[in-house]
């Protein structure tokens, strides 16, 4: 997805935080330890995790209604027990480049003003339109059978957006050759195709490769990073390990691609995806030079396009 657009789980690592059982221990001991004795609660280590326990034998509370203000206490206890482990909190931060460094994006800025515009093969239309209901929210659109090149595909448009089917073709035309067997993914079977809707709820595009999504203004740049998602998708359904080596990736090439990617490792891949596009069709020498500025990334990036081919 571009700059905006679908979500997924972060794909860094998680581990149980250290710091759970010290903070949760402090908080209770250090901060109420004179409110634990009138409740009568103690700690309990003999379990494998540390437990409040009751004691109605030193308490009065046993035999009398406590007070709001104790159940108060005793949930702030339990809520920051809970938050201590809290995975979330133990998240791998995502690899960053080294200060001072030009993201790869800025750096290869110039080849976007002219991406695809040299590409000759044209959209054919085989068929259609053929009314369907949209796989998002069932919304009625209209559903045509294309060609371009020697990929066949399917184009949706949703009726409510004011969209002529001419308007899609020239972001199409202008996909790298390599890129269109996402295309083909994502018209397999019952899927739409690449579908245009009238809004995805603020996003430029959603990709899987169930679906490619775009709103009206989306561009060629746009696909092209949805493509990465589309394909990582095929690719690490044959190998699940397509993710977790780009992971290490990126670590190792010390590079940014951009901001967006710098947040997600999926949304890196696809932004790598979208970049190499750009360089591909710009000629060999971008494309050897991004090799050279990301020679990890590029590998697998090759190795995912390689086999998704069929």
């Amino acid at each position: 997805m571009n700059a905006i657009g679908r979500r997924r789980t972060p794909d860094a690592s998680l581990s149980r935080p250290i710091w759970g059982w010290p903070f949760f221990i402090a908080s209770v001991v250090g901060a109420y330890p004179g409110r634990m004795r009138s409740l009568g609660i103690r700690i309990c280590f003999r379990s494998p995790s540390p437990a409040i326990c009751f004691d109605p034998v030193q308490s009065a509370c046993f035999r009398r209604r406590p007070s709001a203000f104790h159940f108060m206490k005793i949930l702030v206890l339990f809520f920051t027990f809970a938050l201590s482990l809290n995975p979330a909190f133990s998240q791998s931060p995502p690899a960053v480049p080294a200060a001072g460094k030009t993201q790869l994006i800025a750096h290869f800025h110039a080849l976007r003003r002219n991406f695809g515009n040299a590409n000759t093969a044209k959209v054919e239309i085989l068929s259609g339109p053929e009314a369907v209901k949209m796989h998002r929210g069932q919304s009625p659109g209209k559903v045509w059978q294309a060609r371009l090149g020697g990929s066949k595909f399917k184009i949706a448009i949703e009726d409510k957006l004011d969209m002529k089917l001419e308007q899609t073709f020239e972001r199409l035309q202008r996909l790298p050759a390599e890129y269109r067997r996402a295309l083909e993914v994502v018209s397999e079977d019952k899927k739409d195709g690449i579908a245009f809707y009238a809004d995805l709820d603020g996003a430029a595009a959603h990709g899987s490769q169930n679906y490619l999504n775009l709103v009206k203004d989306a561009g060629v740049e746009v696909i092209s990073h949805e493509a990465g998602h589309v394909l990582e998708q095929r690719a690490t359904r044959a190998d699940p390990t397509v993710l977790e080596r780009w992971n290490k990736a990126r670590t190792e090439d010390a590079v940014s691609i951009s901001g967006y990617g710098d947040a997600a490792n999926h949304e890196d891949l696809a932004e790598f995806a979208m970049l190499s596009a750009i360089c591909l069709d710009a000629g060999k020498e971008r494309l050897a030079e991004l090799k050279e500025k990301s020679p990890r990334r590029f590998a697998i990036w090759q190795e995912i396009l390689t086999k998704t081919k069929s």
